[in-house]
């Protein structure tokens, strides 16, 4: 499995990595294994989800997630630095606009005006069904910032994880200017970095002094803005001792390895900066699976893993409501039917994805790069 073309922000060819493909389905999977146990214990039945890796598998593949939206759009806007940004920058966000905001909007609208009317889809909670969303929190999913919603406002039912994607489009925003106009590119993104643990831990700091602190706790919780900054310096590796050093077979089994050991630092004083060592490891993965053909990441791509990791934005929209409706349509066979419910959901999300992917996402994506290639 190798590299194939595919348009870039300009419409030329750009490398498409093919074995990312089945470490997005991967991670993709991590999400569903936390949000069934946790969708299972709010349907009022035997879960794990008090286990703490379980509460974490699903945060640690969006870290993924994060790490690799980093690397990838450095990797596409770094051969564009010497060109005007008005050149650059229409392309880049028309292209971004058409994979992303189709799917998540859709995602807004059915979450917020058809899913509550189908009890199908309801997601019952401790205290009996979730409230109505008030007008503030559809505000902030309509101006694609549901992780505020989230922090200060209120969660919604079957959309609420959509607080990454959010996430990921604020970062869309301003990283275009900083690796386009930033002189000294690398040294720019450490001094990032370094801000944004700075500005948290002085948060943190600060405690309950803050007025809401809790919600200011959790959103610069969910704002993990360093993990993409982590993968995007990966992006910028050029050949050298570096270079070779992530190219060795050893490296990606070394990095694959010390991801459980990692781990195992949540529920410890260092709870709080498990993403940066993670962020690190998946950065070492995704440039060793990107960059060398040889990788030992290669054996775990198959033509099944690759597809749904193409079709993983789906996946991830979608996975919540679908596990809704099955413990809402036999909540009590998968009750006594743990992996049956697992096995349920894989196939109903892929289902609903593939459709999503070939025949909503695709078009829209064409019409994207079309658009994008006459900037």
């Amino acid at each position: 499995m190798g590299t194939r073309e595919a348009a870039g922000p300009s419409g030329e060819p750009r490398p498409y990595f093919e074995n990312l493909d089945c470490l997005r389905w991967l991670s993709a999977l991590a999400v569903i294994v936390t949000h069934v146990e946790m969708i299972r214990g709010q349907h009022g039945m035997d879960n794990a989800w008090s286990n703490w890796i379980v509460q974490n598998l699903g945060p640690v593949g969006v870290y993924f997630f994060f790490t690799l939206s980093g690397f990838l759009i450095t990797h596409i806007l770094v051969r564009y630095r010497e060109a005007p940004l008005a050149e650059t920058l229409p392309s880049f966000y028309v292209r971004r606009a058409g994979r992303i905001l189709p799917l998540y909007y859709l995602l807004v609208v059915l979450g917020f005006f058809v899913l509550p009317q189908l009890s199908v889809f309801t997601s019952p909670t401790a205290g009996g069904t979730s409230p109505p969303p008030s007008l503030d929190t559809f505000l902030s999913f309509l101006f694609a910032q549901p992780h505020v919603a989230s922090a200060f406002q209120q969660r919604v039912a079957n959309i609420s994880h959509l607080w990454s994607i959010g996430v990921e489009i604020t970062f869309y925003c301003f990283w275009p200017l900083l690796v386009l106009r930033a002189r000294h590119l690398v040294r720019a993104i450490f001094i990032f970095i370094v801000v944004i643990i700075g500005i948290k831990a002085a948060l943190l700091l600060a405690g309950s002094r803050i007025p809401n602190a809790q919600g200011w706790f959790h959103l610069a919780a969910t704002l993990k803005f360093e993990c993409m900054a982590i993968g995007s310096l990966f992006a910028l590796i050029t050949p050298g001792k570096l270079w070779d050093c992530l190219t060795h077979r050893g490296t990606a089994l070394t990095a694959m390895m010390l991801v459980p050991p990692v781990f195992l630092l949540y529920r410890t004083p260092l709870d709080n900066l498990v993403h940066l060592p993670l962020s690190v490891l998946f950065g070492t993965i995704i440039w060793n699976s990107a960059r060398c053909p040889s990788s030992p990441i290669g054996v775990l791509a198959n033509p099944v893993f690759n597809y749904l990791g193409r079709i993983s934005y789906g996946i991830y929209c979608f996975h919540v409501a679908v596990i809704n409706l099955l413990l809402n349509v036999a909540g009590p066979y998968f009750a006594e039917h743990r992996l049956l419910l697992y096995g349920a959901t894989i196939v109903a999300v892929a289902l609903v994805s593939s459709v999503s992917f070939h025949f909503f996402e695709e078009p829209i994506i064409r019409v994207a790069k079309r658009t994008a290639a006459r900037c």
